[in-house]
């Protein structure tokens, strides 16, 4: 078996390497039967005591038990001492470690527990808590006392998270209890381990288990505590128990006895076998679980060699094989047949002879003495007391002898019996064939020594090779009948003597020919309900009629035989399709097919299915639903339509409808359409249902809203909110300064929700509005939205500073009006109020509000009252009326960009401003 990797301690703590010339450390070793060991076993402290021993390390294992728990080790001569007991949980040990802590004066002691606890139903927590409580134990009777605890090993069919869980809590007890003068180390014996391999029974460790959890702890001591070495590489051994010795096999009658020395340790056996006379080449388990050290199987082949060997199994675990044993079992040989004779028949040999008492059967052996040949078994298990063999050679002498068998062992053969076979006939000679209506006959001359004849034909016409058409004739001739007239037939004849066929006779050909006879006359056809009946006059001569159709409705053009081997002049058709129209014809078969009839049509009759009573059509988006009332016995309806808007002829729209509803897609709306319904059976329509007519219609999708239209650069963005359903949008306008008395579609098929007119004119306004479609229906216009501009050009202007502003009021909050005025009516101006220089005289309180008006001939433009709402920095822009006759258009509102900046101080002290004309702009001349 494949060997793990080593395992390593998980927490370390250097200690410095003991002198030479100290004394023996005393180890106790703390555990249950994982620790202590079972009979036979060797114990993983053993192997830890091995490698110390190898690597010169004086330890002394102390502690109340030196023995496993029932029996002795596998090995003798160690330092077995240890502190461990079968079946211990920790919950136990810890009220007996003071005592034996005391007793043996440990220096450091090893602890693999718990186990038992867990299998026992304590939860992690609560066992951790006693390996813990074993620590404080050994520490009241050796303070100085260091340990290493370990991981415990996982164990199968268990759920290892407890374990983990588990072994979590006990490296935890490094951080919580491990003290300078009585140091805890870790070791991990769960991570190497794997319990499907390295366990025996699922708990306890086999020999490689004993070498995992033995490096664990050895590496934990070098690395904590500087003790030996580290281990290195585990050996590579089996797992199992020990190989079982002194195998020997004996054999019996059809039997074998397998016997083995006892394994100490082993559970049971098993028992591997192979037959090596049979050619196996892989051993094969035979027996399993077997608790003796003998076994005994029968039913064996006397006279095979079989081949053995054992394995000792302890429980999961099991040995390497044994030494291979090779027996044969073995009967004594019955004795052989007497009294061999055989004769000869032809191709065929029988061979006789005695009975011999207490047999189970007979094998025949044969030799071609012609041919030199050796005796090769051709029979076995032959029960009576003759047996014959075919298919030999004509004119060869054989010999044979036969053996008796009982419980599978053979005699010797017996004495030997020889007999020719009778050679081959010669070919038919003489060979004739004669051509009639139909048929050929064949004859030739009789054959010396021939048993019977076989005959051999091929059709030449039909392709293809010779087939035996005729055998076992005892006759000179034979007649094939049922040929086909005017093909080319070719035959050969063969001799028979018993199973031996001879050489073929020549080949001769003949053509069949007949004349066809005369067409039947008179062919009548009548039909009732689905059937259609004919007759005819007979044909003299004639064996009997064929009949041939094809259905005309259908488009046939060939004809296709619908019955034949008529004897009578007259066939009735049934099942046939109502309304369908067939034409048939009939002719005479006498060996050959005579000449056609005159063919006649007729139609397949049955009642016509009704009329549907009633029919309605519902109109719909491009479509026209239509239901109507069903008809008893009809298969399927029919529909017909016409437009009655574009005057379009009837004509059928629909046909094989199977129930009584129908609708009608890809309509013009707004066409009327005419509709009726035929009942069908077969081919058969009934009556016409009344009409019904219906006007398609889509009904079309709301107005959009929310319509908004916006300046661009050159251009105009119309947008809208999105109408549910709709499948596209239209955008209408009008300009009333070009005239335009209506509205006119100017972009459709807009799938999103806007859309922008490039290179708009100034000074014109646009007038928009806004149609959803779906379905091809247009929604009701929207509400409109109108918008225009006008371009700007910059023009010098000049430093200009206006009346310094007057305080208007000023309250004890604060509260600062300002008013000015400006004395040029054709300028313009932009004004900025700055909190930060009211602040300034306002003792450093900047206001909350402030305001600003525009003063138009002495008085206050209410409408360019500002109030910032803010303590900010805020822009006040002055708004120009140009008046009529300037060359402007009077009423325009210009937003002027002109900066005046104030500098002011409050409470009676008198403010002064400044003004600075930066651009000036004015409308552009149209």
């Amino acid at each position: 078996m494949a060997i793990m990797s080593a395992l390593v301690a998980l927490v370390i703590i250097t200690l410095p390497a003991p002198a030479a010339a100290q004394a023996p450390v005393r180890v106790m070793t703390i555990g249950d039967s994982i620790t202590a060991g079972a009979d036979g076993d060797y114990t993983w402290r053993y192997r830890l005591w091995q490698h110390l021993s190898a690597s010169g390390t004086s330890v002394d294992f102390v502690g109340d038990n030196s023995a496993p728990h029932q029996g002795t080790y596998a090995a003798s001569g160690w330092d077995g001492d240890h502190q461990a007991s079968w079946g211990m949980p920790a919950w136990i040990q810890k009220d007996h470690t003071r005592d034996a802590v005391a007793r043996h004066l440990p220096d450091l002691i090893v602890i693999h527990i718990g186990t038992n606890d867990l299998a026992y139903g304590t939860e992690a927590p609560a066992a951790a808590e006693e390996v813990r409580a074993i620590v404080t134990a050994a520490r009241a009777s050796r303070p100085s006392v260091k340990f290493l605890l370990m991981k415990i090993i996982p164990r199968k069919g268990t759920d290892n998270e407890v374990t983990e869980d588990f072994n979590t809590r006990i490296a935890a007890l490094v951080g919580t209890e491990s003290t300078a003068g009585s140091p805890i180390a870790v070791a991990d014996a769960y991570l190497g381990v794997d319990p499907t391999q390295d366990l025996y029974d699922g708990t306890h460790p086999n020999r490689i288990g004993e070498y995992k959890i033995a490096k664990a702890v050895a590496d934990g001591l070098w690395r904590s505590y500087g003790i030996g070495k580290e281990y290195g590489a585990l050996p590579n051994i089996p797992t199992g128990p020990d190989v079982p010795a002194g195998v020997s096999a004996s054999s019996g009658d059809a039997a074998a006895t397998i016997s083995w020395s006892p394994v100490r340790t082993a559970t049971s056996y098993n028992v591997y076998a192979r037959d090596r006379t049979v050619g196996q080449t892989t051993f094969n388990l035979v027996q399993f679980g077997v608790t003796a050290t003998e076994w005994r199987q029968t039913i064996l082949w006397n006279g095979h060699e079989y081949e053995y060997y054992v394995t000792a199994v302890r429980w999961f675990d099991e040995s390497s094989p044994s030494s291979a044993v090779r027996v044969v079992p073995s009967a004594p040989r019955p004795n052989p047949p007497a009294g061999v004779t055989t004769t000869s028949n032809r191709n065929t040999a029988k061979i006789t002879w005695s009975a011999v008492s207490g047999v189970e059967s007979y094998s025949v052996y044969r030799r071609d003495v012609t041919d030199n040949g050796r005796f090769q078994q051709v029979q076995f298990n032959v029960t009576a007391t003759t047996w014959t063999q075919t298919l030999l050679t004509s004119g060869h002498v054989y010999a044979y002898y036969v053996t008796s068998v009982s419980r599978g062992m053979e005699s010797i053969p017996s004495a030997t019996s020889q007999v020719e076979v009778e050679p081959d006939p010669d070919a038919p000679k003489n060979v004739r064939v004669i051509a009639g209506d139909g048929r050929a006959t064949i004859s030739w001359s009789s054959v010396e020594n021939a048993s019977s004849y076989r005959v051999y034909s091929r059709d030449t016409d039909a392709g293809g090779g010779f087939q035996m058409v005729q055998w076992n004739l005892t006759t000179t001739s034979w007649t094939q009948q049922l040929l086909h007239n005017g093909h080319r037939y070719e035959y050969y004849v063969t001799a028979l003597n018993g199973g031996s066929e001879g050489a073929k006779s020549v080949t001769v050909a003949a053509v069949p020919y007949a004349t066809p006879p005369a067409a039947p006359t008179n062919l009548r056809a009548s039909a009732a309900g689905t059937s259609i009946t004919l007759t005819w006059n007979a044909v003299t001569g004639v064996n009997n009629y064929s009949v041939y159709r094809r259905d005309v409705t259908a488009g046939q053009q060939s004809y296709t035989e619908v019955q034949f081997g008529l004897t009578a002049t007259t066939w009735t058709q049934t099942l046939l399709t109502p309304g369908r129209v067939y034409e048939y014809y009939v002719i005479g078969v006498k060996s050959v097919r005579g000449h056609a009839s005159d063919s006649v049509r007729i139609m397949a009759g049955g009642p016509r299915p009704g009329t549907p009573s009633s029919l309605t059509a519902t109109p719909g988006s491009h479509s026209v639903k239509l239901a109507w009332s069903s008809v008893s016995g009809a298969e399927n309806y029919t529909v017909y339509g016409r437009d009655v808007t574009t005057s379009e002829a009837w004509h059928p729209v629909q046909w094989n409808v199977q129930g009584t509803t129908w609708t009608q897609t890809i309509l013009q709306d707004g066409h009327k359409y005419s509709y009726f319904v035929v009942a069908v059976r077969g081919y058969l329509e009934g009556g016409s249902s009344p009409t019904a007519s219906a006007v398609p219609y889509t009904p079309p999708p709301p107005a959009p809203t929310g319509v908004n239209a916006t300046v661009g650069n050159g251009s105009f963005t119309v947008s809208w909110n999105p109408v549910a359903g709709a499948e596209s949008y239209t955008v209408y306008l009008a300009v009333p300064s070009q005239g335009s008395t209506s509205f006119k579609a100017v972009q459709w098929d807009i799938k999103g929700t806007s859309w922008t007119q490039q290179y708009v004119s100034p000074w014109q306004r646009h007038i928009y509005y806004v149609t959803a479609v779906a379905a091809g229906a247009a929604s009701a216009p929207s509400d409109r939205a109108a918008v225009s501009w006008a371009p700007w050009k910059p023009y010098p202007c000049n430093y200009l500073t206006p009346a310094e502003p007057t305080v208007v009021g000023n309250d004890a909050n604060g509260s600062l009006s300002l008013q000015w005025n400006v004395s040029d009516a054709s300028a313009a101006w932009g004004f900025r109020l700055s909190p930060a220089l009211i602040a300034l005289g306002n003792g450093g309180a900047a206001p909350a509000v402030m305001t600003a008006h525009y003063m138009v001939n002495g008085a206050i433009d209410p409408s360019f009252k500002r109030d910032t709402g803010e303590a900010a920095d805020y822009w006040f822009h002055s708004r120009y009326r140009g008046p009529a006759g300037n060359g402007l258009y009077a009423g325009n509102e210009i937003f002027l960009d002109v900066t005046v900046e104030f500098d002011f101080y409050v409470q009676g002290t008198r403010g002064h401003a400044k003004v600075r004309a930066k651009d000036c702009y004015q409308l552009m001349s149209p």
